[in-house]
């Protein structure tokens, strides 16, 4: 959730042409556009992966409807809330961009306050993947209580003797992404912020979800994914740089095959190296975990806002990018720190602690 800072901090200084993201800066280099890439392949993938482990950790622990409970005052709750109190902040600093992005007078803060469309969510802005989500979690609930007299077990067996082996469960997930893209057309999937789910995104997400879902059923297996992790990452790694230097000769077929390549190499990869490093309990990194949840709430508009009011200094491009981060996560963690973590916000967040 966190790299959500660098993709948005980088976003607005890529230098692609492709408008499913308006606002472009003065300054733009292909740098961020390689970033914002490489960072949209395995990091979704990798949270839905840990959103189905954990869900499937209260549904065992729990109880189906505890689950769905816990889904509903974690993830729906606080999507809706902040959907409308981030609205209007959102659509004021995307608008100042737009307009001195385009060299024009931004609206007044004070005018586009007053105005009630614009406390209205057209879309779901950066908050889609807590809606889908939500959506899978009870896909799941309704999906078990129809199917609770049925065995898994043979889909168990499986799972496990899959990905025990680092080369068949690289090949599997490989297999099922690629099947997946080439089902929909489609030589990847990212975002959507439509208030109608896209059937194609919400698939593909609900595999990653499935097969973290089948991984803490298994748990014996997780620890295998510390083997071959750097060579898996690697793989994800050389096949990135492969596609970005040969994405125009390529076809879909041959970009759905790389892209899902790339997705769950580095998806599983770094896991695994996850597991690795950070397997240890560390009061910095709780204080890192816990604050992600508001810090990936408010940081977008926040982001936006420093890139508009950076536009027209005379500065590198870089040097813009490092300071539209380290303002923006300044900003996210310091509000955290004092307005958040001891508060009933914090609790409405990430629960009581125990």
């Amino acid at each position: 959730m966190s790299l959500g800072i660098v993709i948005h901090s980088a976003i607005n200084y890529s230098s692609s042409d492709d408008m499913t993201w308006p606002l472009r800066a003065r300054d733009t280099s292909s740098v961020f556009l390689f970033l914002v890439d490489f960072l949209h392949t395995f990091r979704m993938p990798i949270f839905f992966l840990i959103a189905g482990f954990f869900g499937a950790f209260l549904f065992i622990n729990k109880s189906p409807e505890l689950m769905l409970k816990n889904r509903f005052r974690r993830i729906l709750l606080p999507f809706l809330v902040f959907l409308f109190a981030l609205r209007p902040f959102l659509s004021f600093s995307f608008k100042y961009c737009a307009a001195v992005f385009d060299g024009e007078t931004p609206v007044p803060f004070t005018k586009h306050f007053s105005s009630l469309e614009n406390y209205i969510p057209y879309n779901l802005s950066h908050l889609w993947f807590l809606y889908y989500l939500f959506i899978i979690s009870v896909m799941v609930y309704l999906f078990s209580k129809l199917t609770k007299s049925i065995s898994v077990s043979p889909i168990d067996n499986f799972f496990e003797y899959t990905f025990k082996n680092p080369v068949y469960r690289l090949l599997t997930l490989t297999s099922i992404s690629f099947v997946i893209l080439f089902l929909f057309e489609a030589k990847s999937f990212e975002t959507s912020v439509h208030w109608l789910p896209d059937l194609g995104i919400l698939t593909y997400f609900l595999a990653f979800y499935i097969t973290g879902w089948l991984l803490y059923r298994k748990k014996e297996v997780v620890y295998t994914l510390k083997h071959f992790d750097v060579a898996t990452t690697i793989i994800g790694v050389i096949a990135f740089c492969l596609k970005i230097s040969y994405d125009n000769q390529m076809n879909l077929i041959s970009l759905q095959i790389i892209n899902s390549i790339i997705t769950c190499s580095l998806s599983i990869g770094i896991i695994g190296l996850f597991l690795r490093f950070f397997d240890t309990p560390n009061k910095h990194i709780t204080y890192f975990v816990n604050s992600a949840y508001w810090v990936y709430l408010i940081h977008f508009f926040i982001a936006l806002l420093l890139s508009g009011l950076l536009n027209d200094v005379l500065i590198s491009v870089y040097v813009k990018f490092l300071i539209v981060l380290l303002g923006t996560t300044t900003i996210c963690f310091a509000s955290y720190h004092f307005f958040v973590r001891k508060t009933f916000v914090g609790v409405f967040l990430n629960g009581k602690k125990t």
